[in-house]
């Protein structure tokens, strides 16, 4: 019985210290990643169309003006998701301050990768627009305050 246990032993030796190397392994490309260039947003834009694809958030590929409108229209019906992918927009814009991502940072994104992938499509989007976030705010409100606005009930 003893020499069981002893081989149960050092098979689980085995195990730990192979999971440690795999784990040392996987920071070290993730502290690679996060002091490497930034990525482009045109990568960005597919990598997020295709990963949404990839795991059932769209039928197909989509148009990144496809998938905007999506986007758009669930955060106007979803309150949750519109904070959620509102809160992961903050947290670009913090990370674009301070020079780039940290490691609790990508363990944030980690957590929510749909919210970070749709978020990668508006930070995408934006950029797109020639006179900047800003003005392009200021059209959208203007448009808004252009609508009639119906009570419904």
């Amino acid at each position: 019985m003893p020499f069981r246990i002893r081989t149960l032993q050092l098979i689980l030796t085995v195990i730990l210290k192979s999971r440690l190397v795999d784990n040392e392994r996987y920071m070290h490309r993730i502290e690679a990643a996060l002091s490497g260039p930034p990525v482009q947003n045109l990568k960005l834009e597919s990598a997020g169309l295709e990963w949404l694809h990839k795991h059932g958030e769209f039928a197909v590929v989509p148009s990144i003006e496809d998938a905007m409108k999506v986007i758009l229209s669930r955060m106007i019906v979803d309150q949750d998701f519109c904070k959620h992918l509102c809160q992961m927009l903050d947290d670009w814009a913090r990370w674009a301050a301070s020079g780039g991502m940290r490691l609790i940072d990508f363990c944030t994104i980690n957590e929510d990768k749909v919210t970070f992938a749709q978020a990668s499509l508006v930070i995408r989007t934006l950029s797109n627009f020639e006179d900047g976030p800003a003005a392009v705010l200021s059209k959208i409100q203007d448009c808004a305050n252009r609508w009639e606005y119906v009570e419904l009930g």
